[in-house]
């Protein structure tokens, strides 16, 4: 075999084969490893909304305690786009091995862009139910639920 010789087009064949059928079986998986992502962004979303809730009652703690005005506010709702994109890259033989030198390249992207909707509670039921004490048997049976 000479130096400039070509590989035979069954080697060729064979390389473009592997390349593929290598393809072939990452879309699927790269498109199943999507879905776990999407998950933790939803976990992650509701520990963010408790510890946003956490932070808003203990700063109406540390405002009553220093008797400035208390603010209530609720989070309707989270929306927003998650977007998922896959991509597959493909490196033709070429060279002297060109035989053996070939490649592929997977990949997948998520984007996520949420968007919150706060509620301002000031409303006149809000008020009274805040005001209105708690009975005495109400409060009791929370202190035995401990």
């Amino acid at each position: 075999m000479s130096f400039f010789s070509l590989p035979s087009p069954r080697s060729r064949s064979r390389a473009i084969t592997r390349l593929l059928g290598a393809a072939t079986l990452a879309i699927p998986l790269t498109a199943c490893s999507l879905s776990v992502p999407i998950q933790e962004h939803a976990i992650s979303y509701n520990k963010a909304v408790g510890v946003a809730e956490d932070r808003m009652f203990l700063l109406n703690v540390v405002r009553a305690s220093q008797r400035y005005p208390m603010h209530f506010t609720r989070i309707l709702k989270v929306t927003g786009a998650l977007e998922t994109s896959a991509s597959v890259s493909l490196q033709p033989p070429f060279g002297i091995d060109a035989a053996e030198v070939f490649g592929a390249t997977f990949g997948a992207n998520i984007k996520s862009t949420p968007t919150f909707e706060i509620d301002i509670l000031d409303d006149q039921e809000f008020t009274r139910g805040i005001l209105t004490p708690i009975n005495s048997e109400l409060f009791q049976i929370l202190l035995e639920q401990g």
